[in-house]
């Protein structure tokens, strides 16, 4: 599977709300071998895709987060808004990238906007 495979099958499953944890398992260790070629849609789609089955893996979110630190200055509003709702619905306290989240946002405040 390529990045954008896992990413569009965790979030498939999960916007079904359907909780595979053999997959979810297998598409955390594959997206971790792979997360060097993920781009901030990827990164942002696995981890709402966990978080909306609330599936917590560690080493997934470990590795999410140095990759979302590392292209943090490309995330849109929505990236930041759906990575930082993710991380949160895990309880899994980043610091170091809620703090990038954070500034990333102030200087872009004025792209966010109310959804739906």
């Amino acid at each position: 599977f390529m990045p954008q495979h896992l990413s569009n099958t965790a979030w498939a499953f999960s916007k079904l709300a359907y909780e595979d944890h053999p997959l979810l398992n297998a598409i955390a260790e594959q997206a971790i071998r792979k997360i060097h070629s993920m781009d901030r849609q990827g990164i942002a789609n696995i981890v709402w895709a966990f978080a909306t089955v609330a599936f917590s893996h560690a080493p997934l979110m470990h590795a999410m987060s140095a990759a979302a630190l590392r292209t943090i200055s490309a995330f849109t509003p929505q990236h930041l808004a759906n990575t930082a709702w993710a991380f949160a619905k895990l309880l899994f306290a980043d610091c170091p990238l809620l703090d990038a989240i954070s500034r990333r946002a102030l200087l872009n405040l004025s792209q966010f906007g109310s959804q739906g």
